[in-house]
């Protein structure tokens, strides 16, 4: 039985559902701008924003740590083998395909999965965005970790959170220097950890106190001012990689990421929130299967590429167009259809009824 959500609940829901559907369109344009201006404007904040969604959706006070740890391994974990065995498979048989098998490759794509972190030199070829599932996993748990050390202490939790963002300095330069990965994205996790508390403290403390119009634009535009000020940073110091990055831990000054990103996050959800009743339904269904979107496109956009590639076109527009639409038509069909690929629950079901 479902609980019943009050009105207010109901519309609150609507925005953040909007707001993760532009999230997953950055993400794809992200992934196949034409225009390194545009680029670097999107990984300021796509994907803390969705560390910063999923702990305003939180609950992190009314759960049993056990049970808290069990839904995080249904709801991301689950998916996550799930969708990195169809992963293996699909690129395995690419190769097969295009000539290009070989064992070493396979066992490569193996330990990749198991690791559930960045170890080789092309990501996409190996777990693609299936990062975000290990990485979101690892910031929950500490999230509800730093919340019940702290026990709503503020001056612990400022501590607690100052020793995590330090941590997270010292892992960036061990990764710089030695190109040491945690696994599972733990790594990753001690700053998106915080983008993950951040984001539901906003929701049980800030949201009602920081609620005009105004003061979401003014959040938007300081933060857009803090991504400028550290890309330029970023631009002065000979970074290689001229862009911020959570997969790659290509920060910039950390604290100043974090509130980049941070302010433009929560600019956002301020914002829709005033224009909830503005309902577009397609993006609230883009919000809706943006995980299975995010795993999918990237897939999409490989055979494109190819395809173009064959047939001499280097039209960004259509590419990106046909990635999107592609991409939307196979999540929602898969959210349909296949529900049991991502919904424990689902499985069980499909189980019992095939024993039947």
């Amino acid at each position: 039985m479902k609980d019943k959500v009050s009105e207010p609940e109901q519309k609150r829901l609507y925005h953040i559902d909007m707001l993760k559907g532009i999230a997953i369109i950055l993400v794809v344009l992200g992934h196949n701008s034409f225009n390194n201006h545009i680029t670097q404007t999107i990984y300021l904040f796509h994907m803390p924003l969705f560390f910063v969604i999923s702990g305003f959706l939180e609950s992190l006070e009314k759960i049993p740590f056990g049970e808290y740890v069990r839904k995080k391994l249904r709801r991301l974990i689950y998916p996550y083998i799930t969708f990195g065995t169809l992963i293996i498979v699909y690129n395995t048989l690419f190769d097969v395909l295009s000539g290009k098998w070989s064992l070493v490759k396979l066992l490569k794509r193996i330990a990749a999965f198991v690791y559930g972190n960045l170890i080789w030199e092309n990501n996409s070829e190996y777990i693609g965005t299936l990062w975000f599932l290990t990485g979101l996993f690892c910031s929950g748990i500490i999230a509800y970790a730093i919340y019940h050390i702290s026990c709503k202490n503020r001056i612990k939790l400022l501590l607690i959170s100052g020793i995590l963002m330090l941590t997270g300095i010292g892992m960036t330069m061990v990764k710089n220097k030695y190109q040491v990965r945690l696994p599972w994205c733990l790594d990753v996790a001690l700053v998106g950890g915080l983008f993950y508390l951040a984001g539901y403290y906003w929701r049980q403390k800030w949201q009602e106190k920081i609620n005009k119009l105004y003061q979401g634009l003014l959040l938007l535009i300081t933060g857009f001012l803090f991504g400028i000020a550290n890309l330029v940073y970023m631009k002065m110091n000979g970074y290689d990689m001229l862009r911020t990055d959570m997969l790659q831990m290509n920060y910039g000054i950390i604290p100043v990421y974090f509130m980049s990103a941070l302010f433009i996050s929560v600019g956002f959800i301020s914002i829709l929130k005033h224009i909830y009743h503005v309902r577009v339904f397609f993006l609230e269904k883009m919000g809706q299967v943006s995980m299975l979107i995010m795993i999918d496109h990237i897939y999409i956009q490989q055979i494109l590429v190819r395809i173009t590639g064959h047939f001499n076109m280097n039209t960004w527009g259509i590419s990106f167009f046909i990635t999107l639409v592609v991409s939307i038509v196979l999540a929602i069909v898969a959210d349909k259809y296949l529900r049991f690929l991502i919904d424990y629950e689902q499985l069980k079901k499909f189980s019992n009824r095939n024993r039947k």
